[in-house]
Parts: C-alpha cells; structure tokens; sequence
C-alpha cells in the first residue's frame, strides 16, 4: 500500500479514532503543523514595501503629480491662445517658471513610475504554489464552523513555530506570510476542514514515538503481579486454566504458588497474593477442572 504525502484532518480523525476539532486542537497546541494548499503572491509580513498597499505613498504621490502637470500644460495652452481670464493670465515669467516646475514634476513622476515598475518586477518573483501553515485563528474558525474565509495570513510551513507569553497570553512566534491573489487575480474564497493537511512524515514519526512510549512503559504492579502467578503455575507444571480439583487432607495448588512466590517481597504479601488469586479467577484467568 502506498502512503500519501498528507491526510486531511478529518482523514487523520479517523485514523487516530478521534473527531475532527481533535486533530485541530493537536495543531493549535503545535504538537502537528496543520497546513493548506495556497496559489498566488506571498510577502513576509515584515516586508511592507512589497505588499499589495506597500507603495500607496508613491501611487497616491504619482497621481497627484500627474493630474497637476496635466493642469498646468492644460493652463499655459488656454494663455497662448488668450482664453485665459483676467485672475489666471500668465505672463513671459511665470510661464516659464510654471514649465521649470512641471519639468521637475515630470522628472520626479518618471522616478515614480521607474521605481513602481520594479517594484511590480519584484513581486511577481513571489509567486508561490504550495502549502502555508494555518495561523491559530484560522484553525479555530474552522473548528467552530468546518470552514473559513479563506485567510491572508499564514505561517511559512518551513519556519519555526513557537509559543512566546507575555502579559500573561500565548503568542504565536515564527514568519509570517502576507496572501495575496496571483498575477491572474484569482482567489479562493473559502478554506473548509477537508483542506486542512497534516504531513504523513510527522503523523508516523508521532505515532512511531507514542508507541515506544507505550512499549517502555513499566506495567503496573497488579499486572506484574497476575503474571507472575501465572508464571509460577506454568513452571509448577500446570494448565492455569484447567487446575487440578481440591482433594481433602493434602495441600492443593494455591499453597504451592505461594511457597514459590513469598520470597518475591518485591510484588507480594500473603494479602496481595490471596487477592490476586482471586482477581485471576474471577477473570477466568485461572480455573479448577470440573
């Protein structure tokens, strides 16, 4: 059988006999990176320059700067053709000090559109198509409701992730990553509990580390102790589920077990050894023959 790379949560719920928002509170307690497939432009969030409103200065400032200029020239035009008015007529000196600033606006607005073109050059190296790691908020609407609007903000799924507390709450710690539609415009809407993903490398390293858990636990003492009185048995040379029956004036199984178990002070007093006896058989453990 081949594995897949990842499972669903709610894939991953079934595997571990567990519900859904189970498999969620594991991710939000970051004991599994919980992921999901996005498709379109990512920025770290500290990277303001690059993000969709990162250049709103300049392009509010480019703007400005060419509505000016187009009513300035729009102006000098109307005063060579003697259309302005008497509040607006320009004279020889002011025309030429209105077309010294609109050269430098033109200048300053070729900065503007230099520099904007290679910012939008720069983005579009973001590109991304792959998976992100869901930030605590998401996973929560989620859990409440199965789905979400699908998020803008997400975690690098290679970054470190750890909680920091401050002013007595838990806070997430690792890059952050600005969501953005791609260079197509398209953009999911909604991010459901089936798109939730969990890398199959981490659920079987986990389930790998919980079974050696398990394997190197010390069993408890009752337990330890019905074994040995079962062992003691076998080496005895009995059947534990079919003993002998009781025969008047001579000395029946049980005294033989513990004549070889009292010395196990470790595991026995006559006490806890009588009511072990009586566990195995209540258990059907062990049995006289009919």
């Amino acid at each position: 059988m081949i594995d897949t790379d990842f499972l669903s949560a709610p894939q991953l719920a079934g595997r571990w006999g567990q519900e859904p928002w189970q498999i969620i509170d594991h991710g939000l307690a970051l004991r599994l990176p919980i992921l999901f497939r996005f498709d379109g432009m990512a920025f770290d969030f500290n990277d303001r320059w690059h993000r969709d409103t990162g250049a709103h200065t300049e392009q509010q400032e480019l703007a400005q700067k060419a509505e000016w200029v187009k009513g300035c020239e729009a102006l000098i035009k109307r005063n060579a053709a003697g259309l302005t008015g008497e509040f607006d007529r320009l004279d020889s000196r002011e025309v030429v000090e209105l077309r010294g600033r609109i050269n430098e606006a033109k200048e300053r607005i070729s900065q503007l559109n230099d520099l904007l073109d290679k910012r939008e050059q720069e983005r579009r190296k973001s590109t991304y198509n792959g998976l992100m790691r869901a930030l605590p908020r998401t996973l929560q609407d989620i859990q409440q409701a199965g789905e979400t609007a699908f998020p803008y903000l997400a975690m690098h799924p290679q970054s470190p992730v750890y909680l920091t507390e401050s002013e007595g709450k838990q806070n997430l710690d690792g890059r952050i990553m600005s969501l953005e539609p791609g260079i197509s415009g398209a953009w999911k809407q909604r991010l459901f509990l089936d798109d939730l993903l969990i890398p199959m490398q981490i659920i079987k390293t986990l389930e790998a580390k919980q079974k050696g858990e398990i394997e190197n636990k010390p069993l408890p003492k009752a337990r330890r102790q019905e074994q040995a009185v079962i062992a003691a048995l076998r080496q005895l040379g009995y059947d534990p589920s079919a003993l002998p029956p009781r025969k008047p004036g001579t000395e029946w199984v049980k005294a033989q077990t513990w004549r070889e178990l009292e010395s196990r002070k470790d595991l026995f007093t006559k006490g806890t050894f009588n009511s072990t006896w009586d566990h195995l058989r209540a258990n059907g453990d062990i049995a006289e023959q009919a």
